[in-house]
């Protein structure tokens, strides 16, 4: 992105004014120039400069360079956008944006005008067109980039315990502390058993390299159990029918309903596609090969 630098060795005349500051600061720059000022304005320049690169880096080193490569040179650079920086400039804001939680115009103006963020912030977000593009790539590349169908059969026979070398899918869920202000949600409908206290609860489903593939939506414990959660997620429309699902058992009463349900959408799993522990009832004996396999 466009920040102060040595002028001329690192920006031309034109961009320096351009710059956050603006022309002011080119002409300080020229005023000074040659003087003690001059020498003092350009440390304030440089420590500016690594300040903010310093902000970007913690990004960068949140974010990795796979998903920073991706948003440029997949998402954002077959398209011009109208404004006077450098493309890369404007993608890496764009990603500097969305991601640090920076608002406002004071936060923008630090590092370019608002006005021609705005500029080019409108025609990759707010342009339907663009968006749409955008929208069918990401989901593409959800479906297919990080985990396909292939590369989790793949995975689960190289990686999983002997027993379960089908299994490509595990499904789960997840509580988490909620704090909230609404007062007319009732406590009762956050109560969370798991914590004795407010939660929500959310369903994870993630394959055999730990990479999460789908989340439901986020619902009051008290109003959603495991199965019914897991029926609401329509998975069918996520998963493969050749797909392995390890499930605990919050969910087996639910399996015959998510095949009939599937079913009717034209999908066809069976309950072969799960696999879930052995309900015993209580006093019951184990059999041999239960016995076996628990100590397995």
């Amino acid at each position: 992105m466009t920040l102060l630098a040595h002028e001329p060795l690192f920006m031309p005349p034109y961009r320096i004014a351009n710059s956050p500051v603006g022309g002011a600061a080119a002409a300080a720059i020229a005023a000074t120039k040659g003087s003690k000022e001059f020498v003092v304005l350009i440390m304030d320049i440089d420590k500016l400069i690594t300040d903010k690169v310093n902000s970007i880096m913690k990004l960068v080193d949140k974010l990795g360079y796979i998903a920073v490569f991706f948003f440029l040179v997949v998402l954002y650079t077959n398209k011009e956008y109208l404004a006077p920086y450098f493309e890369i400039e404007k993608g890496l804001f764009l990603l500097y944006h969305l991601v640090s939680g920076i608002a406002g115009k004071d936060d923008i103006d630090k590092f370019i005008l608002q006005s021609s963020f705005f500029n080019f912030y409108k025609k990759f977000w707010m342009n339907e067109e663009n968006y749409n593009r955008i929208n069918k790539i990401v989901i593409d590349a959800m479906d297919n980039m990080f985990s396909s169908i292939r590369l989790r059969i793949l995975s689960a026979h190289k990686y999983n315990p002997q027993l379960f070398k089908h299994v490509t899918l595990i499904i789960d869920g997840h509580d988490s502390r909620i704090n909230y202000t609404d007062t007319e949600i009732k406590h009762s409908r956050l109560y969370s058993y798991k914590f004795k206290k407010n939660g929500i609860r959310t369903q994870f489903v993630s394959d055999m390299n730990d990479m999460i593939i789908y989340t439901s939506k986020s619902d009051y414990c008290s109003d959603s159990s495991d199965g019914s959660m897991f029926l609401n997620m329509k998975l069918y429309r996520k998963i493969n029918t050749k797909d392995t699902i390890a499930i605990d058992g919050g969910y087996t009463l639910f399996v015959k309903q998510f095949v009939d349900l599937s079913a009717s959408k034209n999908y066809k799993f069976t309950d072969d596609n799960f696999v879930y522990p052995i309900q015993k009832n209580p006093g019951e004996n184990l059999t041999i090969t239960e016995d076996h396999f628990n100590k397995f």
